[in-house]
């Protein structure tokens, strides 16, 4: 029953993926500018840092061990914030574990979706802030920030691919990847409307008004496509009498 309910799930949330891309895809006109590089600085800034972190790892073979670490790290400070027991967390170069009490679907595909490194940059951001203007380094943070980004996405997709992932068949491959990929445009999204000249609450609306029209052309495809079908039903059985 559970798998039936968590694929269902999964089949509901496409569509708000199609509306998220929309949305996304509204704040595109918002990062240009009319002056050469034609987007805004800060956007060239975070994809400088995405593309430098792109450029290492296809000439370097990084060290996984990295990744790892912040993958189980998130585990159990998921698990710690919801109040589940972390007994065991090990951690090499080729993989690792995280032993947690009872843990549910959101702590067990949290490293999936949570950008470890970017959160540990904007809570050092955010104590550098107390104590120092930080106004004149923006763009350089939002480089180190494309970079922590890249670097998250990059070995996500890694991991999914090259290693059957236990935290994936956990929950069925289907949910547990729609899911993913659910979070990781809402956090895009977020970040994209922060460094353009989008206000939060408009972004939000166009997220909003995008999942109604998802959602409406979805009904409105299940609902020609079940009249055919009954059409096709009923013309079958009539020739078949």
């Amino acid at each position: 029953m559970a798998k039936t309910f968590r694929f269902i799930s999964g089949l509901l949330l496409l569509p708000f993926i199609a509306a998220e891309a929309l949305a996304i895809f509204g704040l595109v006109p918002d990062a240009f500018v009319p002056d050469f590089p034609f987007f805004s600085g800060e956007i060239v800034a975070f994809m400088a840092g995405m593309a430098l972190w792109c450029a290492i790892s296809w000439r370097i073979d990084v060290n996984n061990w990295f990744y790892v670490f912040g993958h189980e790290l998130t585990h159990a400070a998921w698990a710690t914030l919801t109040f589940s027991k972390v007994s065991k967390i090990s951690v090499t170069s080729k993989g690792g574990y995280c032993l947690i009490n009872n843990p549910g679907p959101l702590t067990t595909l949290s490293p999936y979706f949570i950008p470890f490194y970017v959160v540990i940059l904007l809570l050092i951001r955010l104590l550098l802030g107390i104590w120092f203007d930080m106004a004149p380094y923006a763009r350089w943070w939002l480089g180190a920030l494309g970079f922590a980004y890249a670097f998250h996405v990059t070995n996500t997709i890694s991991s999914l691919v090259k290693v059957a992932q236990p935290d994936i068949r956990a929950y069925g491959r289907f949910f547990s990847c729609v899911f993913i990929v659910v979070v990781n445009l809402l956090i895009l999204g977020f970040g994209m409307a922060t460094m353009t000249t989008t206000p939060m609450r408009e972004w939000l609306g166009g997220l909003a008004n995008a999942s109604c029209c998802a959602y409406d052309a979805t009904w409105s495809f299940i609902v020609r496509a079940a009249i055919a079908a009954f059409n096709a039903i009923t013309n079958l059985v009539g020739k078949i009498q």
